[in-house]
């Protein structure tokens, strides 16, 4: 099995048993890990954002004629990209009825504010067989279904690939196109708004309970937004110097052991998304991937940006070389707990450091995972082969 085969196995299992491609509620939401009888939905919006940038670089790759898949085609995978962006805007809506007793009144730009997931029991229609459903918008706290900094963040890596790899050169592209840089623009609104401190306008404006705090972020933030949408610009001012200044002086550096791996992925992916480390941007992300083995990071901004900067395409062939083997050891049936080699018994390769790599989670033993790390990395390889 070549390794475009092997992607298409994977992409089978996303959409026949991770998640139901539609646009009511639950559906085009990938959960992270099934077993027999049982779904769960964990982190589901920094899942949605992998998904939306698996879609965009798949279409890329179909429509340039760099893959041919039997089983894809680029219709059907921009009608599940406009699935997928539909779902994130749901998330938008279903805020406003997450939550016991909101609010009258709105603070300005509050319809930027998402919820993780709006996955409910009646999903199981959707999945004859399963009988346990776990989501952060059916547990017992209300905190729990909050969005969260690293969720803004992964969501931008999935509409930065939109905007990137998807041409607007038809009506129904366009309208993607404007769908995509709408939202991007909308989820970073609101956190401006609030110093970059993220509130819960729902819950009186309290700090979400889980990754309130994006002010260190906001100015790579702003930087990706910019890339996406026209009036991204417009949230600069929102942006204080010494925010700045750190990002660009003090972040690219190695900062010892405040880089761990729940740190250093939000880092890592606003780093290759920006482009904001100056002229070496590229050699500082390098660096930084090495320290939990994860190169899709500067593959992202070599894909990004080496249109622009020629000079990126020097790490080449050394990024290609530590993703090969990587999708080589990938097994050819999909990702699992206890079925897969080490490096691959994460629900996510790329947000968890080595041990959890290698070993696996205890909480999702028996469990198999969406190999959307995967996806994303073998489409990432198969465009940065091609440059």
């Amino acid at each position: 099995m070549n390794l475009v085969e092997k992607y298409e196995t994977y992409r089978t299992n996303l959409t026949g048993r991770f998640l139901a491609v539609g646009t009511r509620q639950g559906l085009s939401l990938p959960a992270d890990a099934i077993k027999p009888h049982s779904m769960h939905f964990g982190d589901a919006t920094l899942f949605l954002g992998w998904y939306i940038g698996v879609l965009a670089t798949e279409y890329h790759l179909l429509s340039s004629g760099l893959v041919a898949a039997a089983t894809l085609n680029v219709h059907k995978t921009l009608r599940e990209l406009f699935r997928a962006l539909r779902a994130l805007r749901r998330l938008t809506r279903a805020a406003a009825g997450g939550f016991p007793q909101p609010p009258v009144f709105l603070p300005a730009g509050a319809r930027g504010f998402f919820i993780r997931d709006d996955i409910d029991d009646n999903l199981k229609d959707y999945f004859p067989g399963v009988r346990d459903i776990v989501s952060d918008y059916m547990a017992v706290s209300p905190f729990d279904k909050e969005e969260s900094q690293d969720q803004l963040i992964h969501l931008l890596l999935g509409l930065a690939l939109v905007k990137k790899f998807i041409p607007p050169a038809t009506f129904g592209r366009r309208m993607l196109l404007r769908i995509a840089q709408d939202l991007a623009l909308n989820i970073c609104a609101w956190p401006s708004q609030t110093r970059w401190v993220i509130r819960n306008p729902y819950l009186g404006g309290t700090k979400v309970h889980r990754g309130p705090y994006a002010f260190l972020f906001s100015y790579p933030i702003v930087a990706v937004l910019q890339r996406i949408h026209p009036r991204g610009g417009m949230l600069q001012p929102s942006v204080r110097w010494l925010w700045k200044f750190l990002w660009k002086y003090v972040m690219r550096y190695g900062l010892g052991r405040l880089y761990n791996p729940t740190n250093l992925h939000l880092v890592s992916a606003l780093a290759g998304l920006s482009d904001s480390w100056g002229k070496k941007s590229l050699g500082y992300i390098v660096r930084r991937s090495k320290k939990f083995d994860w190169p899709v990071y500067p593959m992202l901004n070599v894909v990004l940006f080496a249109d622009q900067a020629p000079q990126k395409l020097v790490f080449q062939d050394g990024l290609l070389a530590r993703a090969k083997p990587m999708l080589d050891m990938a097994p050819e049936n999909g990702l699992s707990h206890e079925g897969s080699p080490p490096g691959w018994r994460a629900s996510h390769r790329f947000i968890f450091g080595r041990d959890d790599q290698d070993e696996g989670q205890d909480h999702y033993s028996g469990r198999e995972f969406s190999g959307l790390d995967f996806m994303l990395l073998h489409n990432l390889y198969q465009i940065l082969a091609a440059m």
